[in-house]
């Protein structure tokens, strides 16, 4: 294999990864949010907090929201998450 080869397939597996990455990272995000949605009984289709707009709760916010309302345990934080503070 070639150097051209080489560099276009780390290319392809890199790009692979990233992918996956964000999948996962939506994928958390959106379960989060309806977990919240179930808990709090807000419809997350209509709603302005936790809807996908830029003008809904962070990621991280609506994590700490999820510990506040003890439905989280701030112990068992999801070590996914770089974002944790």
């Amino acid at each position: 294999m070639d150097e051209s080869n080489i560099k276009l397939e780390k290319e392809k597996y890199t790009n692979e990864l990233r992918l996956t990455i964000l999948e996962n990272s939506l994928f958390h995000e959106h379960l989060i949010t309806r977990s919240l949605g179930d808990i709090l009984d807000i419809d997350i289709e209509n709603s302005y907090s936790l809807s996908d707009k830029s003008s809904a709760l962070s990621l991280a916010s609506k994590i700490h929201l999820l510990i506040d309302l003890k439905s989280l345990d701030k112990k068992q934080k999801p070590n996914c998450f770089i974002i944790w503070k």
